[in-house]
């Protein structure tokens, strides 16, 4: 059986996802190949070929001209937004490699135009890593709940008309895939939840298969070691906090600061400090906070070096899936610090493999630095807990496993 995966990219959390199960497919025997679009490139093994510089100079011209929409009716095209709507290359490259199954991964930024669904013969499963798949355009709705109906009135175009290009999107979807039989997989409960409330999937068959990581990658090191690879002080309470940008107001870093400067009022900030992690420059608002900015880190030896010279991994998301660095952090025994949304409730078992707090409560986020942070002083470790829970939960030959089950009962 030959598996085909589609992705807008193989970095990021939805690409690095995607990547890992071509990679844990692969180890599986499955004859597992993956297209990323922004890179221009299949990948029959799991080494990144060179794409030649017309494909990219064609990925960052598709990736733009997705945005056309938004300009000519006048409405703001946000960042998390895509329309998918622009004619490409990316079906002819997919189809190239023969698959027997086509896995779509996050397909935005005009990746697939949504017309070319009907034109993938042979079955086909989505992996949504987002909510895109089932709104008129946002990859996150921010609490706006208008994907149950057609959307239109889109706050996140700031639009006042219910014919606006959430509408169209939403039109578009539904005509095209009305008549098409295709799975819908989501990482975590939340998102199976939001796809089976919505107008446009409530219908189709959603199933939950968590993200799968390397364990023999991802695994407690020791952490005094680690410290002094990275130049860590080994006797100070380390808060780890990363995402692919800094600058993504989602990923709640300003929301962590808030509790830091609590938490500074309790402890001082003599014992403690903050490491982060991400692409962008990144200056902190208050300079009596200590912290260590490590810049982007894209490789995953280094990652589990930070995870286990770590005390706490933060991740205050406001909106989130399954975030793979939650799921890093826990292999590495490293506890997790997150509010109690999307799919941190599945990822964190509260006090024992890390902390839920209340969205969005600053002070319940400092509560639970405080709880880990007592608990570390006294002895009472995290680490076996937090490794044993991924153990259980995010080993990459499960995940593997469970898609390579599907993927034949759509053959059978």
């Amino acid at each position: 059986m030959r598996v085909v995966h589609l992705s807008y990219s193989v970095d990021g959390g939805a690409g690095r996802a995607a990547m890992r199960l071509h990679q844990g497919l692969k180890k599986l025997g499955v004859d597992s190949h993956i297209f990323a679009f922004d890179q221009a490139i299949s990948m029959p093994r799991s080494d990144h070929g060179s794409p030649g510089a017309f494909d990219k100079l064609l990925a960052h011209y598709m990736k733009n001209i997705d945005k056309v929409p938004n300009k000519l009716r006048g409405q703001r095209p946000a960042s998390s937004w895509s329309n998918n709507w622009a004619p490409n290359f990316t079906l002819q490259h997919v189809m190239e490699l023969k698959p027997d199954v086509v896995n779509l991964h996050f397909i935005g930024a005009g990746t697939l135009p949504i017309r070319d669904f009907q034109r993938l013969k042979c079955p086909i499963v989505w992996t949504l890593h987002d909510m895109a798949a089932f709104t008129g355009g946002c990859h996150y709705s921010g609490g706006c709940e208008r994907f149950l109906e057609k959307c239109g009135f889109c706050p996140v175009l700031n639009s006042k008309s219910v014919n606006d290009l959430s509408r169209t999107n939403w039109d578009r979807k539904e005509s095209s895939w009305k008549d098409l039989d295709f799975v819908i997989v989501c990482p975590s409960e939340w998102l199976a939840s939001e796809a089976r409330r919505s107008s446009l999937l409530a219908r189709r068959k959603i199933q939950v298969i968590q993200y799968g990581i390397d364990l023999n990658r991802f695994r407690p090191l020791d952490k005094a070691a680690a410290r002094g690879t990275l130049g860590i002080p080994v006797d100070k309470f380390l808060i780890a906090f990363g995402a692919a940008s800094l600058h993504d107001s989602r990923k709640g870093l300003a929301m962590l600061w808030e509790a830091l400067r609590l938490f500074e009022t309790h402890l001082g900030k003599d014992c403690w400090e903050l490491v982060v992690f991400g692409s962008g420059s990144w200056n902190s608002p208050d300079s009596s906070i200590p912290v260590r900015n490590l810049g982007a880190i894209r490789d995953d030896d280094k990652l589990a070096l930070v995870y286990s010279a770590a005390d706490v991994f933060c991740a205050p998301s406001r909106e989130e899936n399954l975030a793979n660095t939650a799921l890093e952090s826990l292999a590495c025994g490293t506890p997790v610090l997150a509010f109690r949304i999307g799919g941190f409730p599945d990822i964190v078992d509260h006090r024992r493999c890390g902390y839920l707090a209340s969205p969005f409560e600053i002070q319940s986020l400092t509560d639970g630095l405080q709880y880990i942070y007592s608990r570390q002083m006294a002895g009472e470790r995290f680490r076996e807990t937090s490794r044993k829970r991924a153990e259980d939960l995010y080993d990459e030959r499960i995940a593997a496993g469970r898609y390579l089950e599907l993927y034949r009962s759509l053959k059978s």
